[in-house]
């Protein structure tokens, strides 16, 4: 996402915060731990930069101090901020300096536990907060849908302890009311993509020997039992003329079918996640194949273009110029050459909600290119091996979590469909964690809507 950086100057009375004494794990803090005595830097005004930034950076920024094992200190600093709970939540927001659970009230806000989203905290802040009475953690996602406990991110000690990711009861250890809610008040949405049911995180879908097409929807974002519900949502499919995408930019994935004539119809989904969703249906596009079709958001309008590949290596994109309309492509550009149908794939890596192009070499090596244009004809440029171990029939990208960034995923043999979390944006190392998220599948027979 691409966001201003006009920053808004707050003066504020900044006192050091620090909290020591977690343990890994479902581990209380240690009674008597907390912030030592602030500085005579510290309790002087100082201005503090904030600017907007999205939620999805302020896990990728939390998450480096994770891989960096950085070290919990009360006087230490990395990277410019001071390394204890406040301090770390100061990095993670990108303000430009660090402040306490006391003055961290006066860059967010309290909201229901209901809106909790990735990027917000979980604080014991505000007045009489200094000293060993306050702390903070970074809130990440809900562990199931009994939101009784969460995912965070924290850097809570003791001294030398590493920053930690790990699940916390809500609201905190031993069920600590003190802690509550709260929002940065320049905090902005990920550019998320499209799915089923509209919420950002993709479902994944089946066709069967005998047509029919059925969904499972994404209950849990990035996680192992993300898969539970299903519906029948349509029939007289195969597994090689089928396709999903948004075409009008509501959020809500379109089913697509390519027919033998060349013709390709879509049915509007109207629903969401349900089994008669898919009912309204136009001619998108003539004159494509089965085999030589994709659809991405190049331009990160939310709606799809469509995209071919031709004999002769070159990769031409129409522009989505009517949403879900009789034949809304018209304006094209040659995207990209030297690719083939079999090894050309799309998707958002750095979550500015326009595509980047990835091909999969014989050698196993998935090389992506940077979407720098949108749509135009030399919109890809910097290049990075993004996976390795991989094949042209084995792979696929799709956003499971909502922050915007795709995951990659790879169908195995033997069935197993195993996801690695996208957690770096558009870099070499960004697929690190993996998670098994669905069996009984096939190459040929997934689909991720």
């Amino acid at each position: 996402m691409q966001l201003r950086r006009a920053g808004i100057v707050l003066a504020l009375t900044a006192t050091a915060m620090t909290f020591a004494g977690m343990s890994a794990g479902h581990a209380a803090p240690a009674p008597g731990a907390g912030q030592g005595e602030p500085t005579a830097a510290e309790v002087q005004q100082v201005v503090v930069t904030a600017s907007p930034i999205s939620r999805g950076e302020v896990i990728a920024r939390a998450q480096t101090w994770v891989d960096a094992r950085v070290p919990y200190s009360q006087k230490v600093k990395y990277n410019g901020y001071r390394t204890d709970c406040s301090g770390f939540v100061s990095m993670a927001w990108r303000l430009s300096d660090s402040l306490s659970t006391e003055t961290l009230v006066n860059v967010s806000h309290l909201i229901p536990k209901s809106e909790l989203r990735a990027g917000d905290i979980m604080m014991n802040g505000g007045p009489g907060s200094g000293g060993n009475a306050g702390h903070v953690a970074i809130f990440e996602r809900w562990v199931d849908g009994s939101q009784t406990s969460y995912w965070a991110y924290e850097q809570a000690g003791p001294d030398g302890a590493p920053t930690s990711h790990h699940k916390v009861p809500y609201p905190y250890f031993g069920n600590d009311n003190r802690f509550k809610p709260y929002r940065y008040n320049h905090i902005v949405d990920d550019t998320t993509g499209s799915s089923l049911s509209g919420d950002g995180r993709a479902e994944i879908a089946k066709v069967g020997d005998d047509g029919n097409v059925i969904a499972w929807r994404n209950d849990n974002g990035f996680a192992p039992d993300t898969y539970r519900t299903s519906n029948l949502f349509a029939t007289e499919f195969t597994a090689d003329n089928i396709q999903f995408a948004d075409l009008d930019g509501d959020g809500g994935t379109e089913i697509i079918k390519v027919g033998a004539d060349g013709n390709v119809i879509a049915w509007r989904n109207d629903n969401g996640f349900a089994p008669d969703t898919y009912r309204t249906s136009n001619l998108i596009a003539t004159e494509f194949t089965a085999d030589n079709i994709q659809f991405a958001d190049l331009n990160g309008d939310r709606k799809a273009e469509i995209i071919k590949v031709g004999d002769d290596g070159n990769v031409i994109a129409w522009k989505n110029e009517g949403g879900f309309a009789d034949r809304p492509y018209r304006a094209s550009a040659i995207i990209a050459t030297e690719f083939t149908a079999d090894n050309v794939h799309f998707g958002d890596l750095n979550g500015d909600g326009k595509a980047e192009i990835a091909k999969v070499g014989d050698d196993g090596n998935v090389i992506a290119w940077k979407n720098e244009g949108g749509f135009a004809s030399d919109t890809y440029r910097t290049s990075h091996i993004i996976a390795t171990e991989f094949t042209a029939d084995n792979i696929q990208f799709a956003d499971l979590n909502g922050d915007g960034r795709t995951e990659i995923i790879k169908v195995g043999d033997d069935g197993n469909v195993i996801a690695w979390r996208n957690d770096n944006g558009f870099a070499p190392d960004t697929y690190r964690t993996s998670n098994l998220i669905a069996t009984e599948f096939t190459a040929d027979n997934i689909q991720f809507a």
